[in-house]
Order: C-alpha cells, then structure tokens, then sequence
C-alpha cells in the first residue's frame, strides 16, 4: 500500500530516505534511480547456507 501511494515519486521517497540522502549528497542520484528500476536484468541473488547462487531465470525460478 506504501508503494502505491508514493511510487509516482518513488526516487523523490528514496532520496529522502538515510542512505538515499548519502548517495544524494555525494552525487550519485544515478544509482537510486537505477536501483529501482524493475526487470533490468533476468537474474536474482540468493542466500543460502552461507554461499550466493543467482537463480538464472527470475521469472520462470528455475
């Protein structure tokens, strides 16, 4: 509900935030914005027992 009510301004809310304002503040507004971007690459990092695979195809899972 949060998202929906701010995603319009999302990188305006972002920079706002702590670390949103540190990454402002040292001229990196490029990164929150890339940050957000959504389906930007088709792999997703995950945690598990200590090591970090990338689940190759994010939209499928496998």
């Amino acid at each position: 509900m949060m998202y929906n009510g701010a995603k319009e301004t999302i990188v305006e809310v972002a920079s706002n935030s702590r670390n949103g304002r540190r990454l402002y503040d040292i001229g990196r507004v490029i990164d929150i914005e890339y940050c957000l971007q959504w389906d930007v690459v088709n792999v997703i990092p995950q945690y598990n027992e200590g090591k970090i695979t990338l689940v190759k195809d994010a939209r499928s899972n496998q």
